[in-house]
Parts: structure tokens; C-alpha cells; sequence
């Protein structure tokens, strides 16, 4: 166990910057890794493996560099998001492959074979060639290579793209059993933003090779509270209610007798004074609801704000 650290890490493609002095770091537990293609998730996550050197900066484990730190490799998993499976293989056949590339003895290879078969949730398929697979399946397996040693660092690209819906629910439990009591560091990026937050409460946020924010997904939406919310607020008279706070609000839009949502330009200040509110005028508020706390939510926020 141990921390990632990203310090002023820079990495350049000739001409062409990929990340622009990115620091941050990577605690034991799951961490989302966000942005649109070309973020530079990818490239954070070949910096981490050691498979590219910073051209800039310093990428280290527990404060050595992690560049051909073979004691640190050799507790990585990696799921890259393009496809590196043999397709005139099997399954099992693959893994058991993955197996000897960590010089795993005959006997573990098989026992951690078959767990990891049954963990992913291909013991049904997995004697049948990867040729034959779905695109659902043929990342289960590459996740399951990158389980087959036991290691308590993995890096997963894009493991969600092009998983069914019970694959992907498979995949988000499987995450959530390796990482349970911050016992493993799991990395998972990916652009599908609403699946990522069922994964991971913690979020890098990368866009045009820049870090743009990181932290919990509340802690980052509190962080641009001056940036318009929206709130729906559940009354027994959304038109009284309306009435009490137009001048705390950029816009009011009635839903029906009882529902209305708000914008707001501050939502801690336009929670106090609307708290004097209901105490003044008596209003009967059911619920208070932030809208856009979620993921996807934040990610506009956070490209709104930049551009």
C-alpha cells in the first residue's frame, strides 16, 4: 500500500502536449480518472505504469520515481482500454498465459485462474476462443489479466466501454469487493461519467491536459458554489414560495402547484437567507434538492467555467 504522487508532471508527444505539469495524487481506494478523449487520462495512466516517462516532473510511489521501479511494477495490474487479447486463445487459456508472464508456479496459476473466472464472471465462457466474445466479455477478461497475481495497484482504461448492462454492474461490484476497506489502489478512468460516480467517490478531473479540479465530487461542486445551481424545492404552494425569494434568484421555473426549481449564483448564501425565509413567512418545505451535484453535473460545470 502506498500513494501515487503527480508532481508538476508534464508530457509532450513532440510537439504536442499531452498533460501540462499535473500534480495530484492517488490514495489506497478507487479513483475516477475523468475527461473527454484527449484529456489526458491515458497518458496519466502510461506515466503511473511506468510504460512512458514524464518528459517534465516526477511521477513516484511512496516518494521514489515510479520509471523502472521493477518492486513497485510488480505490484501493478493493468487494463489498458485498447484490446491486447489473443483472439485463437481461450479464455482460460489467456489468463493462464497472463499467469506465466508473472512467473506464477503451475499450480497457483491454475487456483488464481479459476478465482479469477469466477470473480469476473466468465467460468460459463471460458473455453471459448476470445474471437467469439463480446465486447462486454472481452473486457472482463482483460480485467481478469490484470487481477491474475494478486497485485494492490490496478490501473483500468475505459474498463465500462462496451459492457452490458450486467457486465457493467459486475464490473462496478468487482471494484467495489478489491477495494473494500482501501485494502487495494484501483485507478478507473473513463468519459462515461454517470457510471463513473457509482465507482468512486474520488475524481480527477482532467481536461486539455490540465487538472481542473480533484477531490470528493461534493467537494468539488462546493468549490465552484459561485458558479449557477440549480435546486428543485417541494413545498405545499410553489407559487408562495416563488413569491418569498425572487430577488435571491437568477431564474424560477414553476413545475406544478407544489414543485419548482431554482438558480442560484450561491448556494450557501442563498441557503441561509432562504432558511430566514421559511422561518418568517411559514413556508411548508418537504424537500430541498440539490440537481446538480452529480458527475456529469460537475464535469459541465467544471468545462463551462474553463472555456
Amino acid at each position: 500500500m502506498g500513494q501515487i504522487d503527480f508532481i508538476n508532471a508534464s508530457l509532450w508527444y513532440g510537439e504536442v502536449i499531452a498533460l501540462n505539469e499535473v500534480s495530484f495524487k492517488i490514495t489506497p481506494g478507487i479513483t475516477g480518472l475523468v475527461g473527454s478523449n484527449g484529456a489526458g487520462k491515458t497518458s496519466s495512466i502510461k506515466l503511473a505504469t511506468s510504460l512512458l516517462k514524464p518528459t517534465l516532473g516526477e511521477v513516484n510511489f511512496n516518494g521514489d520515481p515510479v520509471w523502472q521501479n521493477y518492486e513497485y511494477l510488480r505490484q501493478l495490474g493493468y487494463s489498458p482500454e485498447i484490446d491486447r487479447q489473443f483472439n485463437f486463445m481461450t479464455g482460460r487459456k489467456f489468463l493462464e498465459f497472463a499467469g506465466k508472464l508473472h512467473k506464477l508456479s503451475n499450480q497457483d496459476n491454475q487456483n488464481s485462474v479459476n478465482d479469477i473466472l469466477k470473480i469476473i464472471g466468465m467460468r460459463h465462457a471460458a473455453d471459448r476462443k476470445i474471437s467469439e466474445y463480446s465486447r462486454g466479455m472481452r473486457q472482463r477478461i482483460k480485467i481478469g489479466q490484470s487481477l491474475i497475481h494478486n497485485p494492490s495497484i490496478i490501473f483500468a482504461d475505459e474498463p465500462l466501454s462496451g459492457t452490458d448492462p450486467i457486465g457493467r454492474k459486475l464490473m462496478i461490484d468487482l471494484f467495489h469487493n478489491l477495494s473494500k476497506d482501501d485494502k487495494m489502489t484501483i485507478v478507473v478512468s473513463s468519459h462515461v461519467l454517470h457510471e463513473l460516480e457509482r465507482i468512486s467517490e474520488k475524481i480527477i478531473f482532467l481536461d486539455s491536459g490540465k487538472l481542473v479540479a480533484e477531490g470528493k465530487v461534493k467537494d468539488v461542486r462546493y468549490a465552484l458554489q459561485n458558479v449557477p445551481q440549480k435546486i428543485k424545492i417541494i413545498s405545499d404552494n410553489s407559487k408562495d414560495v416563488a413569491k418569498s425569494i425572487t430577488n435571491l434568484v437568477k431564474s424560477i421555473e414553476i413545475i406544478d402547484s407544489q414543485s419548482l426549481v431554482v438558480e442560484v449564483t450561491n448556494r450557501s448564501e442563498f441557503t441561509a437567507e432562504f432558511s430566514s425565509i421559511i422561518s418568517n413567512n411559514k413556508l411548508n418545505i418537504f424537500e430541498y434538492e440539490v440537481l446538480d451535484e452529480d458527475l456529469t453535473s460537475v464535469f459541465k460545470l467544471i468545462k463551462n467555467k474553463n472555456n
